[in-house]
């Protein structure tokens, strides 16, 4: 997320202290037209109520985003002039000191997946549920919590754990938009 937080954030020191570990924080980005024009334009998706001015303030007093956008309005650009010496590093390949903190909602489970030095990942599945729609404007809150994790196995992918991250992204009015839930197996290879 566009520099969520500055201030460093403690992981857990031990695989059971995961488990219920949860980082808030919220977006410098602003839910807006022209990033939902784009997301219009790449599924082409023709519904007037997130386009047609008069079509949308009848249906929903004014233009609202996809209800899946909440990803896209909470993950940082990798730079950002409001952070210049913090960058978002998605390849570890950054020195440590320009590491950016909290940059995208799943933090936790990159953070998880450093911390069990597990290389590969598949998300197994994704859940979401929606409730007051994006509106112009809206700056989201992101709580991103693991909320379980599973003993480690070997399947035909390698040797890993599986674990669910809850996404809990909540407007500037303090009203919950969606939740999503990850479900993801991250392994090493055999």
């Amino acid at each position: 997320m566009a520099a969520m937080t500055t201030h460093p954030i403690e992981y857990p020191k031990t695989i059971e202290g995961w488990e219920g570990f949860s980082i808030e924080a919220d977006s410098d980005l602003v839910v807006e037209r022209g990033a939902i024009d784009h997301w219009l334009e790449a599924v082409r998706d023709a519904n007037p109520i997130y386009w047609h001015d008069a079509v949308a303030s009848e249906i929903a007093g004014g233009i609202v985003a996809p209800p899946p956008m909440a990803l896209a309005f909470t993950t940082s650009y990798r730079w950002s002039p409001k952070h210049p010496a913090e960058i978002w590093d998605v390849h570890g390949v950054e020195a440590p000191e320009t590491r950016a903190p909290l940059r995208l909602p799943l933090e936790v489970h990159f953070a998880l997946k450093e911390f069990t030095g597990l290389k590969e990942g598949i998300a197994a599945g994704i859940e979401s549920e929606f409730y007051e729609p994006l509106r112009l404007g809206d700056r989201l809150t992101v709580n991103a919590r693991i909320l379980s994790i599973g003993e480690e196995r070997t399947n035909r992918l390698g040797t890993g754990r599986s674990w669910t991250v809850e996404v809990r992204y909540s407007n500037q009015r303090k009203q919950l938009v969606s939740i999503e839930r990850y479900r993801f197996f991250s392994y090493n290879r055999m």
